[in-house]
């Protein structure tokens, strides 16, 4: 599949009959050409969700300009390129789903996967177990068992670490609940709310493969989806309000610069949102100031690590520890023959973790590979910590569902009038937040709606 056969199948498929069913059904004949929009639009943040909008929008003839607040784009993606013989992923790793528009822009662009073929591990109960070995325990099923009932969770908006209690996980793999729980999620057990994840679960249709990049990085992957949007970003433009009329709108950046549009698609992380970086004239209603401080986003972090040797065993592709940082995996697996290893944390394990310092951190990661292992700090090269806590315009990971959060997201993702409209993967309705797929679909999703309801020139 070449680039554009992936833009015209990924952008009017079955995801866009999805989302505008009335709109696009009499038009699957001449599909572009019905949907040309030669309005002008500025999409704020050059993250997959505004790269992506801008692209769509480009190609139906808008005339198109994106603000990044930062001196890069990519949002939450981003690698980095000394540490290793290949690159690392700070942000975001996988394609997670093979029935995705990510997984089909990765195809396009000749991204190949990691064909993992190995095991996770588990300590608890004072051992390092195998997933075969670990599957042995009654404890340990009983909370995979937990894990698997979320979809079909029925009671209160509790969190999951009261589900837990109330699905008799025990204190000895509760640590591995969490690291399968509120930490994938973004967050840890104590925050993150049961309605919000059941949801996701039910809603979630990209498929159930986790598939990490073997020959490329996730930023080249969305630069080739987003190739003609790549000129058009304008960098370090910080906004700071956003006028919003019925005749149209009105961007002010940091330094006074000053731009007109017919229609404003704002991509901002939710973390922007919450802590009023941008003023809007006429403020946001009382609902979506509401809904934007239920939807639930903390601090997290990948500290990465280098040995001389493997100190792991040889199968393994992650492993789950009792410590502060819930999982590590085998960063270099499939990739490269040097000796890497990956720790990811949010919520409240980050947040102590973050009062530590760099070294304090990568202390603290050897210490619990200790405990696993027994060997790290011997072998032990480098390290770095990447926390997306003190990244500029992001300060967060990505977004979970809070208990009663009720449908903050459905009003987060709702435009305002006919001039604003909002995407982000925190406003994906349909179960795909938190990943870069999701935050693509909402760029598709407002650049439909800026064609369907802006009023053209």
């Amino acid at each position: 599949m070449n680039r554009r056969s992936f833009l015209y199948t990924s952008a009017f498929g079955g995801l866009a009959l999805t989302a505008f069913p009335s709109m696009l059904a009499s038009c699957k004949d001449g599909l572009a050409e019905d949907l040309r929009f030669e309005g002008k639009v500025i999409v704020i943040g050059a993250g997959a969700a505004g790269l992506y909008a801008a692209q769509i929008l480009l190609n139906q003839g808008a005339d198109v300009i994106v603000l990044e607040a930062s001196n890069r784009i990519g949002g939450r993606i981003k690698n980095n390129s000394t540490f290793s013989d290949f690159p690392i992923e700070l942000g975001a790793e996988e394609v997670h789903g093979e029935k995705s528009m990510l997984y089909d822009a990765a195809v396009a662009s000749g991204a190949q996967f990691v064909d993992d073929e190995s095991t996770d591990y588990y300590y608890f109960n004072g051992s390092l177990k195998s997933q075969a070995e670990a599957t042995e325990n009654t404890l340990f099923n009983t909370m995979l068992e937990a894990v698997d009932g979320i979809v079909d969770y029925t009671g209160g908006d509790t969190t999951a670490q009261a589900y837990g209690e109330i699905s008799n996980v025990s204190d000895n793999v509760v640590h591995i609940f969490n690291a399968l729980v509120g930490n994938e999620h973004g967050t840890d057990n104590s925050r993150i709310g049961m309605f919000g994840l059941r949801t996701e679960e039910e809603r979630w249709t990209s498929g159930d493969q986790n598939l990490p990049l073997r020959n490329t990085t996730m930023d080249e992957v969305i630069r080739f989806a987003c190739a003609d949007a790549l000129p058009i970003v304008t960098l370090e433009q910080i906004v700071q309000t956003i006028e919003h009329h019925s005749n149209g709108v009105r961007v002010t950046t940091a330094d006074g610069t000053v731009y007109s549009a017919d229609a404003i698609v704002c991509t901002v992380p939710i973390t922007q949102l919450k802590n009023n970086s941008i003023q809007f004239i006429p403020s946001l209603s009382a609902a979506k100031s509401a809904a934007i401080e239920k939807i639930g986003m903390d601090r997290g972090m990948k500290i990465i690590l280098q040995f001389s040797e493997r100190i792991w065993p040889s199968n393994m592709s992650a492993v789950y520890g009792r410590g502060l940082i819930p999982i590590f995996w085998a960063t270099s697996l499939g990739r490269s023959d040097e000796f890497i290893l990956t720790g990811f944390v949010h919520g409240s394990n980050a947040e102590a973790l973050a009062a530590m310092g760099e070294q304090g951190i990568l202390n603290q990661a050897l210490e619990e590979l200790d405990v696993l292992f027994g060997e790290a700090s011997d072998t032990y090269v480098q390290g770095l910590v990447y926390d997306w806590g003190n990244e500029p315009f992001i300060e967060g990971a990505y977004s979970y569902p809070t208990p009663d959060m009720g449908d903050a997201i459905e009003v987060l993702a709702q435009p305002v009038g006919n001039r604003l409209f909002f995407a982000g993967e925190a406003s994906h309705t349909g179960g795909h937040t938190s990943t870069v797929h999701g935050a693509m679909e909402t760029g598709l999703r407002a650049a439909l709606e800026v064609i369907q309801n802006t009023p053209r020139q």
